[in-house]
């Protein structure tokens, strides 16, 4: 199903200003090809109080559990195990998630170890 939805730039600011909770005066839209990864990241920096979370991240001792959890929270039906295991191997992780455009879930997308059934 495909929804069109139509807003003027002042209510598109307004909803980005609320969401962000920031007052923003402007916006650029960037089309990705990795918008999975952006989404996941984006969420997960906003959910652990984090500033920008890149493929290059590492997750301070004090930022480790609240990030699983809120890896748990984003990606419904992910267990303890695999959760932590994302966060403690995320520039692996993310360069798979990258790689699909989605979560590693298939034979073959691996990292550090842990593979995905």
């Amino acid at each position: 199903m495909k929804i069109t939805l139509s807003v003027t730039k002042d209510e598109l600011l307004a909803l980005l200003s609320k969401a962000t909770g920031a007052a923003l005066t402007d916006y650029v839209i960037i089309k990705t090809p990795n918008t999975y990864f952006a989404n996941i990241a984006a969420k997960l920096s906003g959910m652990i109080g984090m500033g920008p979370i890149t493929e290059h991240t590492s997750f301070q001792t004090d930022k480790k559990i609240p990030a699983i959890k809120a890896m748990r929270e984003i990606v419904p039906g992910l267990g303890l195990a695999e959760a932590k295991s994302i966060i403690e191997n995320w520039s692996a992780w993310s360069a798979a998630a990258k790689k699909r455009n989605g979560l590693p879930t298939i034979k073959g997308d691996y990292y550090s170890g842990f593979t995905f059934a």
